[in-house]
């Protein structure tokens, strides 16, 4: 059977999207933000794998595309709001659920608006980050500048630009016997991250789910997912909130098979990281199906 989509337009809606009908009529709604590849492909890659949970799917670009920033940079957060209120203006208010799925620096994104918006009610990071980190170039290296703006405003981050050189960064490459992303981050936090740059994860109004792989070599999304869950329990986070981790997977921890892959985990063990991404999305659904009938 098709799934019947509906396409946005920067141009008629203020936002790059597409929503894709359950189903089923539903007034649930799970967002799909990515992060460093910027487009919106794989973000409705993802979001067509969400739909056997019953819920409607809106897949959102908003990077790397005709009329926005071609740099993971200065990304305003208004651009959601207007994401946020397409969805308010067709789904009736007395029934609507809106929820968020993001991965990598997309799960930031997504920890990031929850914390600031009530009426998300769901949130699935997937190989997040607990802080803001700094900006990144299209082909994903590093800037030193913010990610996120509000109203042309930056918010404080954590920089990992020019931590990918100096001895600390060269003792974790040699214990690792190969050169990964992850050390510039690693290497960045053996230093305190400021408080300001943490996501307020605590004032998120709904469940959240956590999906990390021990072994990511892009960042270190475990160490972030625990940080996180240590958070919401010295608050006493009152709504449903789990990590669901592994450690025979990549960065890919979301309904994708890499294409051309350089990771060393992807190539050696392809069955095993197949297994976790699937277990991931079972676990996921099983998380939307539960917010879709109100069971958490």
């Amino acid at each position: 059977m098709t799934t019947k989509t509906l396409e946005t337009t920067l141009e008629r809606d203020g936002f790059i999207g597409r929503f894709y009908y359950a189903a089923q009529p539903s007034d649930t709604t799970m967002l799909v933000l990515i992060g460093s590849h910027g487009g919106i492909a794989l973000a409705e890659e993802i979001g067509e794998k969400l739909l056997p949970a019953g819920c409607n799917v809106m897949a959102v670009g908003y990077w790397k595309l005709p009329g926005l920033s071609d740099t993971l940079t200065n990304i305003e957060l208004t651009y959601f709001d207007r994401v946020f209120d397409w969805l308010r203006a067709r789904l009736p208010a007395e029934t609507r659920k809106l929820g968020l799925y993001g991965w990598s620096m997309g799960g930031q994104l997504a920890l990031l608006l929850a914390s600031r918006d009530p009426s998300i009610s769901l949130t699935v990071a997937a190989a997040p980050s607990f802080c803001l980190y700094n900006g990144l170039d299209g082909n994903h290296g590093p800037l030193d500048e913010a990610t996120w703006v509000d109203h042309g405003i930056p918010l404080p981050y954590f920089s990992t630009y020019g931590y990918n050189r100096g001895e600390t960064y060269r003792r974790l490459v040699e214990k690792d016997g190969e050169e990964m992303i992850v050390h510039r981050y690693l290497a960045a936090l053996e230093h305190p991250v400021p408080e300001e740059a943490v996501i307020p994860v605590e004032r998120i109004q709904g469940a959240v789910l956590l999906l990390s792989s021990q072994s990511d070599e892009i960042w270190p999304a475990t160490d972030a997912c625990e940080r996180i869950m240590k958070r919401l329990d010295a608050h006493h986070f009152p709504y449903p909130h789990k990590h669901f981790t592994g450690d025979r997977c990549s960065h890919f921890v979301v309904p994708l098979t890499p294409a051309d892959s350089r990771s060393t985990l992807e190539k050696e063990h392809p069955e095993e990281c197949e297994q976790f991404r699937q277990a991931a999305l079972q676990e996921t659904l099983a998380w939307m199906r539960a917010w879709r009938e109100g069971r958490n």
